[in-house]
């Protein structure tokens, strides 16, 4: 099971854009976007002056997209040299708008508070697409005029993959709100517009009562009192090894293990042999593991990960991770968790190869509706009922170097709630969170 590395094709693409001069080129801005980011999360009207500058780098970044898609489209008879330059291309406006929008999300995970519940339910909505610069406009005016008047902190939606109703979010000393401000009175009394309003209702009443009723299942948010263990100061130690060394390696428990790369010093290695030695799967002969690469959601966006730029690394080393000058891989084996849930009393079931390879052909896109075909099943002996356990969910362990031991904690806690499954009628679905989601991250 190979679930965070991408295909050959694929990767020789990326290792191109990776190398590309036109690339590289726009470090230094996506560096100065990352400092800022941090040094002014209190500072309301400076932060919008910031999200300013990124839409503007991000809108230019989506029109060069369109250009080259454009390109590509009409020229597809070229020499396949040519069109692999104009891929090039494609590649570096794709993953640069990705990163611009990472950090846009660091502003809106600080904003909130890094509250993990309200930050999913708010990614949930389809996104828009393309930032319209005349609606861009409109939008940080409409904000800034908020700040003059609330001295709130805004986050600019269009900027962020999680926040998708609306178009700014606001977050006060005790509330959150979320304000649509494109078109006039008729836009705004439009059905379109209405059927918007009605979900975003429908999503803060969730995130306000804990308790969503749908035809067949019922939905609960759940804050445990688990307090979750990270080897994050690890994986920042790692960096600061790889970036001396070149690599730099660790295995940080029974089922977690990770490789860093810098690829700078990487690059030198010319000897194969060598090149081998600086990978450490001590899964490789497993078949219930993964391996997850920091490159893996190229231009893709996961509302169950959080972004790189709020992990407890410098600013320098989030920059790196981001832009890929350096590269963390991660191996998890799931029978090590299997087996660590069992030694709490637990039984468990893990998908078999078929139905991992069948899951993991699927387009991004798709595999969200087949959670449950590789959904990890835990029950406890003599109880009825059981949980589901989704891919997405226990990619927190080897995405975000979660511990297993908080996770089993977790889930054996969750076992402690069955009269909250008991009152409801059908199957229950959780999000839960830890005690300690925000603590994580500084």
């Amino acid at each position: 099971m190979d679930g965070g590395i991408v295909n050959n094709d694929k990767r020789d693409l990326f290792a191109k854009v990776f190398a590309d001069p036109r690339y590289r080129k726009h470090w230094p801005a996506v560096a100065s976007f990352m400092v800022r980011s941090r040094e002014l999360r209190n500072e309301p009207g400076k932060l919008l002056l910031l999200q300013a500058e990124m839409l503007s780098a991000l809108v230019g970044m989506q029109q060069s997209k369109a250009a080259l898609e454009r390109d590509l489209a009409e020229h597809a008879h070229r020499k396949r040299h040519d069109v692999v330059e104009v891929e090039v291309g494609l590649g570096v406006a794709k993953r640069l708008a990705h990163v611009i929008k990472q950090i846009g999300d660091g502003i809106a995970w600080r904003a909130l508070n890094y509250d993990r519940a309200v930050i999913y339910e708010l990614a949930g909505k389809p996104q828009t697409g393309h930032v319209e610069p005349q609606s861009a406009i409109q939008e940080l005016g409409a904000a800034g005029d908020h700040v003059d008047r609330t001295g709130n902190i805004v986050v600019v939606n269009d900027l962020t993959n999680f926040l998708r109703y609306g178009d700014y979010t606001s977050v006060g000393s005790q509330s959150v709100t979320v304000a649509e401000c494109k078109g006039g009175k008729a836009a705004r009394r439009s059905r379109r517009a209405r059927r918007q309003r009605s979900a975003l209702d429908e999503v803060l009443q969730f995130l306000n009562t804990g308790v969503r009723r749908m035809k067949d299942k019922s939905q609960l948010l759940l804050r445990q009192r688990v307090t979750a263990r990270t080897h994050l100061a690890t994986v920042a130690e790692l960096i600061r090894e790889a970036r001396q060394k070149g690599a730099a390696d660790a295995r940080l428990s029974r089922c977690l293990a990770v490789d860093v790369h810098y690829v700078e010093l990487l690059a030198e290695i010319t000897d194969p042999q060598k090149m081998d030695k600086l990978f450490h799967n001590p899964f490789h002969q497993t078949r219930e593991a993964v391996s997850h690469h920091s490159l893996a959601f190229f231009d893709q966006f996961s509302r169950n990960v959080a972004p790189y730029s709020i992990y407890p690394f410098s600013d320098e080393d989030c920059t790196d991770v981001m832009t890929g000058a350096v590269w963390v891989v991660s191996h998890f084996s799931y029978r090590n968790l299997a087996r660590c849930l069992k030694r709490r009393g637990l039984s468990v079931s893990l998908p078999n190869d078929a139905e991992l390879r069948a899951y993991l052909a699927l387009p991004m896109g798709d595999r969200r509706r087949a959670d449950d075909r590789v959904a990890m099943e835990v029950w406890r002996p003599e109880e009825p009922g059981s949980l589901l356990i989704y891919p997405a969910t226990t990619a927190r362990m080897f995405a975000e170097f979660l511990d297993e031991e908080s996770f089993a904690e977790a889930v054996d806690e969750l076992f402690s709630h069955r009269d909250l499954f008991e009152r409801e009628e059908g199957s229950v679905m959780l999000f839960p969170s830890f005690a300690n989601e925000a603590d994580l991250w500084h």
